[in-house]
């Protein structure tokens, strides 16, 4: 049985190469871009959710700024426990340049943390139980996200790349792309 820790540590590797593949993908546009998405407001979840406080002590964050938040001169300098909105949101200056398919799969990568945290304790979202909810919440009853997360990124990573996904990793797209 999976403790709390070690979902959290599989959830954060899954985070971390999400990241990556946003970054990759988004991070050519947000550079020259003149209007910054990303609001303080936006990261103080981060402070907030007691999931996302319990899990940035695994990633060792900098310091916050009340002004800025974890936005830095290059971007997010949080290296992971990242407010799902940082992932979901998909500007449409990147996305109006992409094939349907691709703009599917990117938004799918998007989808993939805020996927992680649905239902974790009945209808409530993993960020947004308390810590009198926190103990309701069941690593393995929840292990099932993690491997569907994985496939959906892999085979949006494919897609991205000009390559045909799996039968599997497109149903694993859909299961996140509907939550």
């Amino acid at each position: 049985m999976p403790s709390f820790d070690e979902w959290t540590s599989a959830y954060l590797c899954l985070e971390e190469r999400v990241r990556d593949l946003m970054n990759e993908h988004c991070a050519p546009t947000c550079a020259v871009c003149r209007r910054v998405c990303c609001k303080e407001h936006f990261c103080h979840e981060s402070l907030d959710s007691t999931y996302l406080v319990r899990a940035r002590a695994l990633v060792e964050p900098p310091e916050y700024s009340a002004n800025s938040g974890w936005l830095g001169p290059h971007g997010c300098r949080l290296p992971g426990a990242r407010p799902p909105v940082c992932y979901e949101f998909v500007c449409s200056r990147i996305l109006e340049d992409l094939s349907p398919a691709k703009r599917h799969a990117l938004l799918v990568a998007g989808s993939i943390v805020p996927f992680l945290g649905n239902h974790a304790v009945g209808k409530w979202h993993l960020v947004e139980l308390d810590d009198e909810m926190m103990p309701d919440f069941d690593p393995e009853k929840e292990w099932w996200r993690l491997s569907v997360a994985e496939a959906a990124l892999d085979a949006a990573r494919t897609v991205l790349s000009e390559g045909e996904p799996t039968a599997d990793g497109i149903e694993a797209m859909e299961r996140v792309a509907h939550g």
